[in-house]
């Protein structure tokens, strides 16, 4: 005599599960929280939870369980344990002082892009270096040591007043000191050659290398009425025309701060 021992109505020879009352769907066995896996295969089998879980609870579908996701209610990685590193800094939200910006652990996960040790949303100019009791902006007497030391960096193709691509950008390097200096407004930009070529062409360069600055700079956000331009040519050298090094040191572009 066939017999059904648990009483489910599957007969015992076809239950996968005979002492204990379950469904046809599962042979018998039964799906006691109801999320479509049988118990005997369900790890969480009286919490419901996707087959991705093996049955447990991830209320956010992250494929890391609840019960072992520190941040069961925003979806992560499972590189991360199921928590969220949104800039993908490698610092979880959870630490991250700035979660939207790319960081380093030494800030909590926060930039400084200009390395003034002053993190980018209290800075005042991060993208410039200064000092923190200046709010991460650079002083005029900064600046100006700072447009000293980039003025042979600003490079035009030979023998003309066309900025090279390195040359437009030191010209944006220097747009962002001017704008990050408070009290600085006017600037003189006096364009220098080396004694290559005749005095008159070179004098008719330096002063048409100084428009082309003041023309990139107006393009970079600064005002044009505070620009003014002038041309020395080979009149001002720092160095002997006499070596590489001496010639390129003497090609420049300086910027003198008038207030």
């Amino acid at each position: 005599r066939i017999t059904d021992r648990d009483g489910d109505g599957i007969q015992d020879p076809r239950d996968h599960c005979p002492l204990t009352p379950g469904l046809m769907a599962f042979a018998g066995c039964p799906d006691t929280d109801g999320d479509g896996l049988p118990d005997d295969t369900d790890q969480c089998p009286t919490a419901p939870g996707p087959a991705t879980t093996q049955g447990c609870p991830d209320r956010d579908g992250d494929t890391v369980r609840d019960a072992i996701d520190p941040c069961p209610d925003t979806p992560g990685p499972v590189e991360h344990n199921g928590c969220p590193d949104t800039d993908h800094d490698g610092i979880l939200d959870k630490e991250d002082q700035c979660p939207t910006l790319p960081g380093i652990p030494a800030y909590r996960g926060c930039p400084d892009t200009d390395g003034d040790t002053l993190i980018d949303p209290e800075d005042e100019c991060p993208e410039v270096a200064g000092q923190i009791e200046n709010k991460g902006c650079p002083t005029k007497a900064e600046t100006i040591v700072q447009l000293e030391a980039i003025a042979d960096q600003i490079y035009f193709h030979t023998g003309s007043a066309t900025l090279t691509d390195e040359g437009k950008a030191t010209v944006v390097k220097v747009s962002k000191m001017l704008k990050a200096t408070k009290g600085v407004t006017r600037v003189m930009i006096v364009g220098h050659t080396d004694d290559r070529s005749s005095a008159n062409f070179n004098m008719i360069l330096s002063h048409n290398r100084a428009k082309t600055v003041r023309d990139a700079l107006i393009v970079e956000g600064i005002e044009a009425g505070n620009l003014q331009t002038d041309g020395k040519g080979e009149t001002a050298p720092l160095a002997p025309n006499n070596s590489r090094d001496g010639r390129q040191r003497n090609r420049r572009v300086e910027f003198i701060l008038l207030d």
